[in-house]
């Protein structure tokens, strides 16, 4: 017997969810605030004769009408399908957490067309040369946030790792350990018993200059999980200044210390080495113009568990359409349900 259910082209937009139960608060919020403000101003009869008659029935129907299109919109971004049945498939691949370095030294421009722009490079190199299932990313200076869960969409996470900068993250300096633990929560969002199963990798580019320690701790931990670290180093062996963004110094300024001197940056190797080798990793050195990307993409695969059997439905047909259009609909009506509030006022 074959049953339909509903299932998700994108699940790993449903945490998007979240924003529903504040929104219904903000909404709920809007409905009684007006309604108060309307009693502090006037008595009933004056209020309604100033700013025309006032329903709340209508105006919480507009505010229900407008959350729920809003609802049916975040559902038909995840992809909603009916799907059919279930059967075995044989899936390759792997789940990757790439984990980027956004501080201020990777602004400089020892390699091109900067440590940060050669870092992105790296990672579209061995993400279009991959085959792994799901890829997320953190980006991270003296803290680290994840820039984009982990994903089989690839055009969000491409647009996510354009968007990565320093000034994504306020706490500057260079945090691997808290990156690292990142890239651990984003490989396994419910814990190691919740994971999806397959082997797991966190590919790691930094020039290495890290001010709160901890790493050894953490590349352990990534080897009693049994994931894989790839630690790609971005910069060059000669301290390189960093530019400078600030309005005072202007065009080609540097950023310097508390005594006035040029503040320099260069490639960590030995940290970086050790870190690779403590989580029986593998460090590779990032020298344009060749690349890291078939060296990386070498190593995994010599890990990788092969084809894994998983279950998947015999068919799947979108569904996101009437969702888009319902959504319209609750939208359009809302809109027609206040108008229709101050013409009946007028």
């Amino acid at each position: 017997m074959i049953v339909d259910f509903m299932c998700f082209e994108f699940p790993e937009r449903l945490f998007l969810f979240w924003l529903l139960p504040p929104l219904s608060v903000l909404m709920a919020y809007g409905v009684w605030k007006k309604g108060a403000s309307r009693k502090r101003l006037a008595d009933d009869r004056l209020a309604d004769g100033l700013l025309g008659a006032y329903d709340l029935r209508r105006d919480a129907g507009a505010a229900f009408l407008r959350f729920a299109g809003f609802a049916l919109l975040l559902l038909a971004c995840c992809g909603p399908q009916i799907c059919s049945g279930l059967q075995p498939v044989k899936r390759g691949g792997f789940d990757i957490a790439y984990v980027l370095d956004v501080s201020n030294s990777m602004r400089a421009g020892d390699v091109r067309p900067d440590r940060l722009g050669r870092a992105k490079q790296e990672i579209a190199r061995i993400a279009q040369r991959g085959t792994e299932r799901r890829r997320s990313l953190v980006a991270f200076a003296g803290s680290a946030v994840l820039q984009c869960p982990l994903t089989a969409d690839r055009s969000a996470f491409d647009a996510m790792l354009d968007a990565a900068a320093p000034e994504l993250l306020e706490a500057q300096g260079t945090n691997l350990r808290s990156a690292l633990d990142m890239a651990l929560r984003s490989l396994f969002p419910e814990g190691s018993a919740g994971a999806a199963p397959g082997p797991k990798a966190v590919v790691l580019l930094t020039d290495g200059e890290d001010h709160a320690g901890g790493i050894a701790a953490a590349g352990r931990e990534l080897q009693r999980r049994h994931v894989r670290l790839v630690v790609v180093g971005i910069g060059g062996d000669v301290a390189a200044t960093i530019p400078s963004d600030g309005e005072e110094g202007g065009e080609g300024a540097v950023m310097v210390d508390a005594s006035g001197k040029p503040v320099g940056t260069s490639l960590d190797v030995k940290t970086l080495g050790d870190l690779a080798t403590g989580a029986g990793g593998l460090f590779l050195r990032s020298d344009p113009p060749s690349s890291v990307a078939d060296q990386a993409r070498e190593f995994l695969q010599a890990f990788e568990s092969g084809d894994r059997w998983v279950w998947e439905p015999f068919s799947r047909e979108p569904l996101f359409q009437p969702f888009v259009l319902l959504s319209m609909v609750m939208l359009l009506a809302a809109d027609l349900v206040a108008k229709g509030k101050k013409s009946g006022a007028a």
